[in-house]
């Protein structure tokens, strides 16, 4: 008797004839276990499609990533640059400061040359504030590129490790359908 029920195909040797040990007698044709083997095979190959769109998303990100990286070290020595020369600048505008002070004190400036000197100087420590979160916050979006997240559309991005989980997944489900394939 044969494991499979089905329709016999096919009378490889017949009653009398001699065989050799494990060789097939019939071949036997089960519609339903060649409809499960096609959709197994449909199934690794649409696991294999995904788990291929899966792969090139998370490239397509990565390479977004590689080129936020580039962009944001451009924005951090554009932050450090303005930083020291509003720094410098800030300098400048206490030292002005003081002698227009010194020179008030002694009657020889007059009110609104103070004022023009005070407003300097809180106008350079306003601009130097800025420069200092600007530079921050290049340093910061750098910090975040290093660990996969990117700051878009007013928020951090986290597509990478999204992704791959999901390439992960995909990986894990075309092997699932192979092994199936190879069941049957």
């Amino acid at each position: 008797t044969s494991p499979f029920s089905g329709e016999v195909e096919f009378v490889y040797a017949d009653a009398g004839d001699s065989i050799e040990k494990d060789a097939p007698l019939i071949l036997i044709r089960n519609d339903e276990i060649i409809e499960s083997i096609e959709l197994a095979r449909m199934n690794v190959l649409d696991a294999q499609a995904d788990l291929q769109e899966k792969q090139q998303l998370l490239q397509s990100q990565q390479d977004k990533l590689k080129s936020y990286l580039g962009f944001t070290r451009n924005e951090l020595q554009i932050a450090q640059a303005n930083y020291r020369a509003l720094a410098d600048r800030h300098i400048v505008a206490k030292r002005n400061f003081a002698r227009v002070e010194t020179l008030h004190s002694k009657g020889l400036t007059s009110e609104a040359a103070l004022d023009l000197a005070a407003n300097e100087l809180t106008g350079s420590r306003a601009a130097l504030d800025i420069a200092k979160a600007q530079q921050e916050m290049a340093e910061r979006a750098l910090s975040e590129i290093g660990q996969g997240r990117y700051f878009a559309d007013h928020r951090f991005q986290t597509a990478i490790d999204d992704l791959q989980s999901a390439v992960d997944a995909a990986g894990q489900r075309a092997g699932i359908e192979q092994a199936r394939l190879k069941i049957l």
